[in-house]
């Protein structure tokens, strides 16, 4: 394991009757499986005989930053507000490159978007529930009955016995947002299925293979089959379906179901850059869109290579590669992620 974070103290002083807990980010897992040790507990189970040599570093690096009395200083700066000890996006899946089944029925994606919505109302109203309650006993009211639920307990069965689900141990490969491919880590469904679900079905609507229609070659298209946009296409609402079972949505707005859909739409000159690329290619000429830094060449680029895959007298099917440095690949693909 390797160290990351230091020892929890009380806000008014150091005691050195508590007990010491270190932050792990254990080797060849991800950031959601951080972890506070006792620091004897880390010596005493570690089969490589590691971690004492790394608590001794990591101690001596403390004291070089802020003197002997380093414990002290900790203390001393504890505001009781959670910190980040890492950036969040270390636990936000970027995108799923493999799994260890080799087919899935989609449907469990979503019976899993209903579970997820159902468990948010429940944490919801048992948040509104813990409010009233706590200002009913300021007013020195009776405090209202509190229903407590447990997210991550198992649902029984009607015998009263736990559920095993066996698709919460399908393992998928994760590259995390932020941190480079050797970073990777295998993540068993069950601990991402609560905010990731859309993340997996995409992976397996990419396995898919392709019609016979969209496996057919056609040749290029006749320039005078060319016609120019007029309007920009709307991006950033996916016109990808994301059915969702087991949940009643008439207590729901369309602008809550909808919420996180923001339209998008190309400005007047990225408009006329995708109408040059397009006449480019029907012409059979290569180019260089040029603009300046700022304008949008990522975008217009997308929306152009979306109109050949999308226009029923190109249907270009792709696969496209897209060549960029290394710099600029993560831009790529949040902006395609974006629009």
């Amino acid at each position: 394991a390797s160290l990351s974070q230091s020892d929890k103290s009380s806000q008014t002083g150091y005691d050195a009757t508590e007990e010491e807990v270190l932050l792990i980010k254990w080797r060849g897992r991800s950031y959601m499986h951080c972890s506070w040790e006792l620091p004897e507990d880390l010596i005493r189970l570690d089969p490589t005989n590691t971690a004492k040599g790394k608590l001794k570093r990591y101690f001596q690096s403390l004291e070089i930053s802020m003197g002997p009395f380093w414990k002290k200083v900790l203390s001393d700066t504890q505001t009781g507000v959670e910190e980040d000890y890492f950036p969040p996006t270390y636990v936000e899946v970027e995108r799923i490159l493999a799994s260890d089944e080799t087919e899935m029925d989609l449907n469990i994606f979503a019976k899993q978007r209903g579970e997820n919505r159902r468990l948010d109302k429940e944490a919801l109203r048992e948040k509104e529930l813990a409010e009233t309650a706590d200002s009913e006993a300021r007013g020195n009211c009776a405090p209202a009955p509190q229903c407590v639920v447990n997210d991550n307990a198992e649902k029984p069965t009607e015998n009263g016995k736990q559920t095993w689900d066996p698709e919460d141990y399908v393992r998928y490969v994760v590259k995390w947002k932020g941190l480079p491919a050797a970073e990777m880590t295998w993540e068993y469904w069950k601990d991402i299925k609560a905010d990731f679900v859309d993340e997996v079905e995409d992976y397996w609507l990419r396995q898919r293979r392709p019609t016979a229609a969209e496996t057919k070659f056609k040749p290029h298209p006749n320039v005078r089959e060319f016609k120019k946009l007029k309007e920009s296409p709307i991006f950033g609402v996916s016109s990808r379906e994301r059915p969702v079972i087991g949940v009643d949505f008439s207590d729901e707005t369309q602008s809550e179901v909808d919420e996180n859909e923001v339209s998008l739409r190309l400005r007047s000159y990225q408009l006329e850059g995708v109408n040059w690329l397009l006449w480019n290619w029907w012409n059979g000429r290569s180019c260089i869109l040029a603009d300046e830094m700022g304008l949008g060449k990522t975008i217009q680029t997308m929306t152009f290579l979306e109109q050949l895959s999308r226009l029923k007298s190109t249907q270009v099917r792709g696969p496209f590669l897209v060549v960029a440095p290394l710099t600029l690949v993560a831009q790529w693909q949040g902006e395609a992620t974006a629009w």
